[in-house]
């Protein structure tokens, strides 16, 4: 082990041996060794190469112990600067039971975390329309797994039995009020449709018609509609009847001139409109496309409104498909009566 005591002596050592190289080189006594050692060298008859050659191995080797020497010395001095800068830790004693005490941090106030609240589902009510014929396989038409609205064509075989079943398989009823559209070839002056040149006691008497044939729905949407529903008159005689009989009304909006619904908003009517007609094109690929279209808005805004047809066995049987599968992944399928307001 290298002692301090040592070190000082190797120190003292090389200085005093710098200090004597550098005075014997002053001194040219090097070089006169050389030079005495060349004359005995040539007084030997040595070969001048030789000389030479010995001459140059004396230089090289000298050479070395001087870069030795020097590199050491370099060496040793750093080591002790380093030795110097590095300081020398004392040991201290641990803090007493009282110090501890003193230096305890009081804990921070935790603050009160918010409960994660579960994340509203998307809703989507779909509505079908022209129920009452005789012509629809209605027992298929229960199957369908999930709410939904059957709203049913007043004056039809089955519009009263109709009624009955949907409420008993756990389905909503309204009532499909048949209305004046722009195209006059499908008005019927019979008493069961909503006519823009009728008066109001006329109109009255064609909703309360309507009204007695299904009495246990809970809400009315507008059978075709499209001139009647543009016409604010017509509407605020509508509304007016079903205004206090705890009615909700949908505007199907089967025209995008429609004020059906401003008109109930205003009456303070609870009511919503339509978002999309699911089978508008026929074809189960071109309903699975809108149904996909429904989801999409049901998703961005909270909510959707759908109308189909309980007479096309395709819409039928796309929901049958559809329904439990969008369920699964986070759909809630109300009746219409959940979304209006």
């Amino acid at each position: 082990m290298i002692t301090p005591e040592l070190r000082a002596k190797t120190a003292k050592f090389i200085k005093a041996f710098r200090a004597g190289f550098f005075r014997l080189v002053r001194r040219l006594e090097f070089w006169r060794v050389l030079h005495r050692s060349w004359r005995v060298l040539f007084r030997l008859r040595v070969g001048r190469r030789r000389v030479r050659l010995v001459l140059l191995v004396a230089c090289v080797a000298t050479g070395f112990v001087i870069i030795w020497f020097v590199h050491s010395f370099v060496a040793f001095e750093e080591e002790q600067a380093i030795v110097k800068r590095v300081p020398v830790w004392e040991e201290k004693p641990a803090p007493t039971k009282e110090v501890v005490e003193k230096k305890k941090i009081p804990a921070r106030p935790v603050k009160p975390v918010a409960p994660v609240l579960p994340k509203k589902r998307a809703r989507i009510a779909i509505i079908l329309d022209d129920a009452g014929g005789n012509y629809v396989n209605y027992a298929d038409v229960y199957s369908i797994k999930g709410k939904f609205s059957i709203s049913i064509l007043p004056g039809l075989p089955y519009s009263a039995r109709v009624m009955r079943e949907a409420e008993a398989h756990g389905k909503e009823a309204m009532l499909h009020l048949p209305m004046e559209p722009f195209d006059s070839s499908y008005n019927r002056n019979n008493g069961m449709m909503v006519l823009t040149s009728m008066t109001s006691e006329e109109i009255g008497r064609v909703v309360m018609n309507c009204l007695n044939y299904v009495p246990d729905v809970r809400g009315i949407n507008n059978h075709m509609g499209s001139r009647a529903t543009s016409d604010r008159r017509v509407m605020e005689l509508v509304l007016s009847e079903i205004e206090g009989k705890n009615l909700f009304f949908v505007d199907s909006r089967t025209s995008p001139t429609s004020v059906a619904f401003d008109v109930a908003r205003a009456k303070g009517v609870a009511s919503a409109k339509n978002d999309i007609f699911l089978d508008a094109v026929e074809g189960e690929r071109a309903i699975e496309e809108k149904f996909a279209l429904l989801v999409q808005i049901a998703r961005g805004r909270g909510y959707a409104i759908a109308i189909g047809h309980i007479t096309r066995p395709a819409t039928i049987s796309v929901l049958k498909r559809l329904m439990p599968k969008y369920e699964e992944e986070g759909i809630e399928f109300v009746g219409a009566s959940s979304l209006v307001n």
